[in-house]
């Protein structure tokens, strides 16, 4: 499973929803500062992870890139 996070677009409210961390094994972990305790923050696992820097195109491109077809 793959998970890419794409830039927030113009005029989406930023403070709802933060990406806390993204590790290099696929971790992901994702907070809500309207929501408290537990729920406050969530993580995710993943095989990778493509940052918001990362094009729709390029992480689809290495989703693929291993498959050969002969």
């Amino acid at each position: 499973m793959y998970c890419r996070i794409r830039p927030f677009l113009p005029g989406q409210n930023q403070s709802h929803t933060t990406i806390e961390f993204v590790g290099e094994d696929g971790e992901l972990v994702v907070s809500n500062p309207l929501k408290q305790g537990k729920e406050n923050r969530k993580l995710f696992k993943f095989n990778k992870v493509f940052g918001q820097a990362t094009s729709q195109g390029t992480a689809f491109f290495s989703f693929v890139s291993h498959i050969v077809i002969t």
